[in-house]
């Protein structure tokens, strides 16, 4: 891969030579890692290994629910097509993973297209939970609404608004607020 001379400058300033070089070789010589998790709204970990799902795989260690493929293309799969997984980066993951989230909560993700942390947050507040998913974008939102829907994730509405109008209608009513930006 070539690596861009400006990108390059900007993180030797920021992690110092020996650092960056160490980031240069790591994406000049490794394959991107493909992830997906189990969907804890349709599915559990102990469910999908008994069904056998035909998806080359192996356990993650961190989150519970990851698993890394070899697969070239896992969103082609019936196990993605059906909702049981969904093919996300760990790294992604693993920002849910941080939070503490109560069954019941009400929360907001901003920015929330194309919906993977939407629904690991809709399986978190459970059913009993709302997730407010809100994409300013109105393509992103149609892709977003379409992998609630896939998900399964009924606890979620979906908005297509300035998050302005969000805070002007309900101030003060959510219990967390994700905006992972630029994700």
């Amino acid at each position: 891969m070539n690596i861009p001379e400006g990108f390059k400058r900007r993180m030797i300033n920021i992690l110092g030579a020996e650092e960056a070089e160490k980031l240069f070789l790591s994406i000049e010589n490794e394959d991107a890692v493909k992830a997906f998790r189990v969907n804890a709204i349709k599915t559990d970990i102990e469910s999908f290994e008994a069904a056998k799902p035909q998806i080359d795989r192996q356990k993650a260690d961190f989150p519970s629910y990851a698993y890394i493929t070899r697969e070239e293309y896992p969103g082609s799969l019936p196990c993605h097509h059906s909702g049981a997984i969904y093919v996300q980066d760990i790294s992604a993951m693993s920002t849910v993973t941080a939070t503490e989230i109560r069954e019941g909560a009400i929360i907001l993700d901003s920015c929330s297209a194309p919906g993977g942390k939407t629904t690991q947050l809709a399986a978190a507040a459970g059913k009993s939970g709302i997730v407010v998913a809100n994409e300013y974008d109105k393509k992103r939102c149609r892709i977003l609404q379409g992998n609630v829907e896939r998900m399964g994730a009924a606890n979620t509405v979906v908005c297509n608004l300035d998050t302005a109008v969000l805070a002007e209608l309900y101030p003060a009513l959510f219990d967390l607020v994700l905006c992972d930006a630029p994700c």
